[in-house]
């Protein structure tokens, strides 16, 4: 489990390089294509995001919370229980926010402009995540929502190669983003097992 929490983090690395590389690239080419208007939309909508998608996350962080409520009571089944729901309620809202994101910019793509827009949309649907997951990673919260963004990158870069190359229908790129995130939810889970061997937990009474 430590080699593939170590493997997350490198990919955590890659994944903003292309983010940053990514979204000035798309951003020069959709310039020279005159998309000035998706552009605008774009970084406005990177820059208010983050208070929408706060107001979503609170259900999230109400579950985290008592998810760490039960920790304090020596309950192991509870706080993996809510940590697991916690985890898939941000999941959630990632898959469905990057998909939105991504459909939301094709429909406005011609031909010359369809690669560019998925990169563009890409670090709209990300940056956001990216951002707060950082913050509270620095503020002791953990890197739990930083490895649910690493695999909600994988998703979507391969929702992008798929679409680029494939040209599928929606039902496939929705089962590839929510396969690749279920995978997350997975390990995220027996991570938090992991964690908890052998600590306070197993001296404690099941909640």
């Amino acid at each position: 489990m430590k080699a593939v929490i170590g493997a997350l983090t490198a990919l955590a690395g890659i994944f903003a390089i292309l983010n940053n590389l990514g979204g000035l690239v798309s951003g020069i080419w959709l310039a020279f294509l005159s998309e000035w208007r998706v552009i605008a939309i774009g970084v406005l909508g990177a820059l208010v995001s983050h208070f929408a998608l706060a107001i979503v996350l609170l259900p999230c962080a109400a579950i985290g919370a008592a998810g760490l409520a039960a920790a304090k009571r020596g309950s192991r089944f509870g706080y993996l229980g809510a940590s697991a729901l916690a985890n898939l309620c941000v999941a959630a809202a990632m898959t469905a926010w990057s998909l939105w994101i991504m459909s939301f910019f094709l429909s406005r793509a011609t031909e010359r402009t369809w690669i560019p827009m998925l990169v563009w949309s890409y670090g709209v649907a990300l940056g956001p995540w990216g951002w707060m997951a950082q913050k509270e990673a620095q503020g002791g919260g953990g890197d739990a929502s930083l490895n649910v963004v690493v695999f909600a990158r994988l998703a979507y870069v391969a929702s992008m190669l798929l679409v680029a190359f494939v040209r599928p229908e929606f039902s496939t790129v929705f089962a590839t983003f929510v396969g690749i995130m279920a995978v997350g939810q997975i390990v995220q889970f027996f991570s938090g097992l992991a964690n908890t061997s052998g600590s306070q937990f197993e001296d404690s009474e099941p909640a």
